[in-house]
């Protein structure tokens, strides 16, 4: 029972480090932690690091398929490269629309900066303006 609970103690601490890399930094600074992390832990401590993996935490059908903490790590890497990716999807589809909208403003405006749409000044204030006309646009 300790090793599970240890267990999920350090799963969580390094979805933590890697979501607050997310939050902080940028993606690929967490893609880079995301990896980085298990492959310094195994160089450092490569028995620890092996056995801890290897340690057994649930037998399934029967005690035929064992449930490791490597099969835990492999699903918590898929989760996080999910994220990872759908963070910076929305990133460049965002940074797109205010391209746009910028670009189509200096249309209007004549002579400007075309610098200008390569900076990201985005408040709350645009965003949900624009997720009310886009509702407004498709429910009404």
């Amino acid at each position: 029972m300790e090793a599970i609970l240890a267990s999920i103690l350090i799963f969580v601490l390094f979805i933590a480090v890697t979501l607050l890399v997310l939050i902080k930094v940028s993606t690929i600074s967490a893609l880079i932690v995301l990896f980085i992390i298990p492959v310094i832990m195994v160089l450092i401590f490569p028995d620890t690091t092996l056995s801890f993996l290897s340690h057994e935490l649930i037998l399934l059908l029967s005690d035929q398929v064992q449930l490791t903490n490597f099969h835990i790590l492999l699903f918590i890497w898929a989760a996080l490269i999910s994220v990872i990716t759908y963070t910076e999807f929305i990133t460049w589809y965002l940074k797109r629309q205010v391209a746009g909208s910028k670009q189509k403003g200096s249309d209007n405006q004549g002579s400007k900066n075309s610098s200008d749409h390569l900076s990201f000044n985005l408040n709350i204030d645009s965003v949900t303006d624009r997720i009310k006309t886009t509702y407004e646009k498709y429910v009404k």
